[in-house]
């Protein structure tokens, strides 16, 4: 695992994602779904696969579930070259064609799934396609069944913990035909979960191709997905506050369609409001989606207690000009870190007291993020201006 110190925090901005944060965290898991739109297809393969290796090196996850994976040697490339030691695994069938298998003479030009994972973290890794008997799932996913990956991952206090990632690829496009069969996809898929994986601690990621406080379905408003989202007591859409936001993950849209759904069994694990849109790029020989990243806990930091209400930091004056003021609630001890809004570090200093002053007179105009790590592990972030 990586130097990142743990900080219960979400960019203010939703989209403030630059490689230095990706490292800010301690002893996390870090999982990320992408899709990688036709991956070493003809039209992408020139430079794409260096584009996004640049891009999974700045983010340092630890897990990658890809979608839209079709070059399967350029795939094994990627893996092979990222740094921090990391192993490839693809899907051995592929969707849009629905290709049962690798001796088709369809299978290299399908659309399939793959997954690269730091190696020194996950063992005793076993994949398979879900519902791969069903006639309907086969229809609904149109060949693309979700792929099972189920594994142990290694703690931060060395034990071995099982996770079950589940990646999928619903039906594209706002049609009614394409909007029924990834609302009756996405039934089935979670009444199979529920019946033959009920107590594990699984997440289901990927490229749902529908936004969770509506949809972009051409008629109706409500979701295709509205079928988890109900129920509560088992599932949490950990994705769901960008939607909420209207910031997408699909370049060029305001429509999130890549998201995260996290198993009651796996909720005391995630990092509150970690999840994060890497918008690092521009589309030309990259993706057309921005890759998303979530952070978990193995086991979870349950003993550790808030030091003060996060929102009860204040600063002043805002704008400020020569100098700002830190007012904590109570006394605590801790560091801070300054970043200016392109994310480069500014500064970055401890503190013992609840009161304490940051100088800014040297510092350029413009916004800036005020990060505030408290002793235990908790963390404040705010925003504010700078004029002179």
């Amino acid at each position: 695992m990586k130097n990142k110190s743990i900080l219960c925090l979400v960019w203010l901005s939703l989209i403030f994602t630059k490689p230095s944060t990706a490292q800010d965290f301690n002893d996390t898991l870090d999982i990320v779904t992408w899709n990688l739109h036709e991956f070493g297809s003809d039209s992408t393969i020139r430079n794409q696969v260096g584009n996004i290796k640049t891009v999974m090196d700045k983010m340092n996850a630890d897990f990658y579930a890809c979608e839209e994976v079709i070059q399967v040697d350029s795939f094994k490339k990627l893996g092979q070259s990222l740094n921090g030691g990391f192993g490839y695994n693809y899907a051995h069938y592929g969707g849009g064609i629905n290709v049962t298998d690798t001796t088709s003479p369809y299978y290299p030009s399908s659309l399939k799934y793959g997954f690269l994972y730091r190696k020194s973290m996950f063992r005793n890794i076993s994949v398979r396609p879900l519902m791969h008997g069903s006639n309907t799932a086969s229809m609904n996913f149109y060949g693309r069944f979700p792929y099972s990956i189920q594994c142990e991952v290694m703690g931060n206090d060395s034990n071995w913990y099982p996770i079950h990632f589940v990646i999928i690829h619903a039906a594209c496009c706002p049609d009614d035909n394409a909007c029924m069969r990834k609302r009756k996809g996405a039934q089935e898929l979670k009444d199979s979960l529920d019946q033959y994986y009920p107590a594990d601690r699984l997440i289901v990621l990927g490229d749902f191709n529908d936004d969770l406080d509506t949809t972009i379905c051409t008629n109706g408003t409500k979701s295709t997905y509205a079928y988890w989202l109900q129920d509560t007591q088992r599932y949490e859409a950990i994705t769901l506050p960008f939607s909420l936001k209207n910031i997408g993950s699909f370049i060029g849209y305001s429509n999130m369609i890549d998201h995260m759904i996290i198993s009651d069994e796996l909720k005391p694990n995630y990092v509150p409001n970690s999840v994060r849109i890497f918008k690092s790029y521009t589309w030309a020989n990259t993706s057309d989606h921005y890759p998303v990243v979530a952070q978990f806990l193995l086991p979870p930091a349950a003993t550790k207690t808030p030091t003060f209400a996060l929102a009860n930091a204040v600063i002043s004056p805002n704008p400020a000009d020569k100098s700002i003021k830190i007012n904590l609630p109570v006394a605590t001890e801790g560091h801070y870190a300054l970043y200016d809004f392109t994310g480069r570090l500014v500064s970055s200093q401890p503190f013992q007291n609840r009161k304490f002053t940051i100088a800014t007179e040297q510092l350029p105009i413009g916004l800036y993020l005020l990060q505030i790590i408290a002793d235990g592990g908790v963390a404040s972030i705010q925003k504010f201006q700078i004029v002179h």
